[in-house]
């Protein structure tokens, strides 16, 4: 059953009777699959490639018990599931450019009939390893193009799959080896120095349009000798790559730095010769003044042309012919300097005219300043552009024709924005994400800014902010980073009231020099009562903070840079709320801040209520003066840094709560630091750069709920024999001397990590190093090296585990 182009499709009815094969691709509207799919028992091929809105298929679709070929590609799928594993006579799987697709559940070790696994681009680059993999015995071809960062739960999985996807054979035309000498036994193959072929003879022994197995190519010119007498004897790079000709299986190829001034024939008519082609990057093709025809190849999804300096304008003979570039997501144009026009129109009959890239999801355009396109600028769900001031003032695309894809996210970087620019920008009016970063004319954009109805989030950073930013009242997100701000800008934010997160950083210090700009911070909270996210950085002349206790949303809030803030009172709290939902506080560089009021008194003066009911997060930097009354804020985690009086309580009194934090991190503290004897429930303490340790015994003795200490770059004081509770300890970078001998002994139970500490370890004698593998859980011991003693068996090192820093 073909129903496959099926544009408006949305849903199938009951499926039954014997299928074998289903072609559902490019039904772009469809949803889901019925239950009833897991009843083709027979069902052998199924096709679901191109269904943009195919979100979740089936939990019963490891019933298709006899599926040999399953192919997701482009689809939306999130999550595959579990019954997935099941298809144990699946022999082709498909999930390329599934870039939602995170989760791969299940174990693929079932699936020992697969040979081919297509998982190129998925998840945005992120991805877990498939578990079982490595007992996949048949598989033969794994494709994973575009993973950046995977996860895996098995070791053997993920040797076998580096294994596997990264084998790549090459070739070079240097004279060392022969043609007959090549064995592709890997899908990858490079071919290389181009410009040292002296014979077309030991090209076409190669044969590559015979080898089948061969999925990914990359030709390379470089190595081509200089002078004149070497390039009389050397085979032009045209005939050499004229003879190198790939077989029809292949899926990507790359070609880059080769000498030519046309493309082979193989080329030119590409879509025939080359029809299963997905992925191809032409660059550093410095000699070449066009393009071959390729909007008629059938699979392209990925797109790169960069480094030809040559080339001018592309036409309309890119497009090949009617309904060009059907399946192409990604286009990538680079450093293109001298690249002026591209035309995106074909007239095709008549007066129809048809665009390039109807299903565009993905356009980025790097360092081409003089580029325009005509008529319009192609639609794409992202536009990232970069150093390409004339891009935008090419003009917007209608949404009037069949593909149109509405333009979601914008990514300016480092550009000029003309006022044809910023045209062009507002007519993109289903935006919902625009970051500026690095431009100039941004300022000039006025009350037509108001046109982006859709926008909820907007990025501005060492820019200029729009003098009528206020009229985007849909935003939802704001963040102004290191810009100049000044009280305009303020006064426009507060009319941005559907604000769930703010953050304002001031490239320059933002004077707030009379009662009236002092005063919008006091109107905040009653303008932007949705926020959930606040960040304030770089305000002078802010001498207090508004009743930010009125935003009963508030869950992160971070003030940095605030010069003459000197006291926060309990005021703050704004009444009787007292920022109930608050999880994270984050305060640094507040050179003058003193005294900060973590509880106020109930009517009756004989109680305390916290201010932060439910804080989990407390980040306090550089704010050397500063004290928390009557004690810090009650939080599971407290980072503290350069600031040695926030965890000494108030007139050395018992705070008036229990603090329950279980992980404390202490930066540069060289204070007593007494408080710390009332985190009871403690369990992880790090200190990084700390002196004065020996006077915190008296304090941290009496923490008998500690578990893991962590030491960077601290001395190593006496009391750490002392504590009783410890089962982990980490020491880096430790000061000398490292004096472990009064530590090993009775410690059966903990285990010690010793890292970076070369220059002291060797003073420690080998017969207490023998001590700790003896007496210890174990022993890790990290970039000490020369740390071997004679004395050390074989046996002994059975619990220690060496390596050096950089593995």
């Amino acid at each position: 059953l073909n129903l496959s182009c099926c544009y408006e499709l949305k849903e199938l009815p009951e499926l039954f009777g014997n299928l074998e094969t289903l072609d559902l691709s490019d039904c772009h509207k469809l949803q889901k699959l019925p239950e009833s799919i897991s009843g083709l028992q027979n069902l052998k091929v199924l096709i679901l490639s191109d269904c943009w809105e195919l979100t979740v298929l089936p939990e019963s679709f490891g019933n298709l018990k006899q599926l040999q070929y399953l192919d997701l590609s482009s689809s939306q799928i999130s999550a595959l599931p579990e019954s997935v594993s099941e298809l144990v006579n699946l022999e082709y799987m498909n999930i390329s450019w599934c870039t939602d697709l995170h989760e791969l559940p299940g174990n693929y070790g079932n699936l020992v009939k697969l040979e081919e696994l297509n998982m190129s681009y998925i998840g945005d680059g992120n991805v877990n390893i498939p578990k079982g993999i490595a007992e996949m015995s048949n598989l033969k071809i794994l494709l994973a193009d575009g993973l950046i960062n995977w996860s895996w739960e098995n070791e053997e999985d993920i040797v076998f799959f580096n294994a596997l996807s990264s084998s790549r054979s090459s070739f070079f035309f240097t004279g060392e080896n022969k043609p007959s000498d090549l064995s592709i036994k890997d899908n990858t193959l490079q071919v290389g120095d181009l410009g040292r072929v002296q014979n077309l003879a030991e090209v076409e022994e190669l044969q590559l349009w015979k080898r089948r197995q061969l999925h990914s190519l990359m030709v390379s010119g470089h190595g081509y000798g200089t002078g004149t007498e070497l390039a009389q004897e050397l085979v032009p790079q045209e005939a050499v790559l004229e003879k190198l000709q790939p077989p029809r299986t292949l899926e990507r190829f790359e070609l880059l730095g080769c000498t030519i001034s046309t493309f082979p024939s193989w080329m030119t008519d590409i879509a025939s010769f080359l029809p299963n082609l997905a992925h191809l990057e032409l660059r550093h093709l410095e000699t070449c003044g066009c393009l071959p025809p390729l909007g008629q190849l059938p699979k392209l999804h990925m797109l790169v042309i960069s480094d030809m300096p040559h080339i001018k304008e592309v036409n309309q003979e890119f497009s090949g012919g009617a309904r060009p570039f059907q399946k192409l997501r990604n286009i990538v144009i680079k450093n293109m300097p001298n690249l002026e026009k591209w035309h995106t129109d074909a007239t095709v009959s008549g007066n129809d005219v048809e665009f390039m890239f109807p299903v565009l999801h993905h356009l980025k355009i790097h360092k081409c300043p003089k580029l325009r396109f005509q008529p319009f600028l192609p639609r794409s769900v992202s536009l990232e552009i970069y150093r390409s001031n004339q891009v935008l003032s090419s003009g917007v695309q209608s949404n009037g024709h069949l593909y149109y894809m509405p333009t979601i996210r914008v990514l300016i970087d480092s550009c000029t924005l003309s006022s044809d620019g910023l045209i062009g920008l507002q007519s993109l009016t289903s935006l919902k994400f625009l970051g500026v970063r690095h431009c100039i004319g941004l300022d000039n954009w006025r009350d037509s800014i108001d046109m982006l109805t859709s926008l909820k989030s907007l990025d501005i950073a060492m820019s200029n902010v729009p003098e009528c930013l206020g009229g985007v009242t849909s935003l939802e997100c704001l963040k102004i980073r290191n810009c100049p701000v000044n009280y305009n800008t303020l006064e426009q934010v507060l009319h941005l009231t559907a604000l769930v997160d703010l953050s304002i950083c001031c490239s320059q210090p933002t004077k707030l020099v009379n009662e009236q700009e002092v005063n919008w911070l006091t109107n905040m909270p009653s303008c932007l009562e949705n926020l959930v996210n606040l960040e304030l950085d770089n305000f002078i002349g802010c001498d207090r903070l508004p009743f930010l206790g009125c935003l009963e949303k508030l869950r992160s809030l971070t003030l940095r840079q605030m010069p003459d803030l000197k006291t926060v009172h309990q005021d703050i709290s704004g009444g009787s709320n007292c920022l109930p939902m608050l999880q994270t506080l984050k305060i640094g560089s507040m050179p003058n801040l003193e005294r900060w009021t973590t509880a106020h008194a109930t009517a009756a003066h004989a109680t305390h209520v916290r201010i932060f009911p439910d804080l989990q997060l407390l980040k306090v930097f550089d704010c050397p003066k500063l004290k928390f009354v009557p004690f810090l804020p009650v939080c599971s985690k407290c980072i503290i840094s350069v600031t040695s009086e926030v965890i000494v309580p108030e007139h050395h009194d018992d705070p008036p709560w229990d603090m329950p934090t279980s992980e404390l991190f202490c930066f540069y503290l060289h204070g007593r630091c007494t408080g710390l004897q009332y985190f009871k429930f403690l369990r992880l303490l790090s200190v990084y750069g700390c002196t004065n340790l020996s006077s915190w015994q008296e304090s941290i003795l009496l923490l008998t709920s500690l578990q893991k200490l962590e030491l960077h770059e601290s001395d190593m004081p006496r009391w750490l024999c002392k504590l009783s509770s410890l089962r982990e300890l980490h020491i880096i970078k430790s000061k000398p001397p490292l004096n472990l001998s009064q530590f090993v002994y009775d410690r059966h139970q903990i285990a010690l990590r010793i890292e970076d500490c070369q220059g002291t370890l060797k003073q420690v004698p080998s017969v207490v190093i023998l001590d700790m593998i003896r007496h210890i859980t174990s022993v890790e011991i990290i970039g000490c090296e020369p740390i071997m003693h004679s004395e050390w068996r074989n046996g002994e090192l059975f619990k220690c585990k060496l390596r050096k820093s950089s593995e």
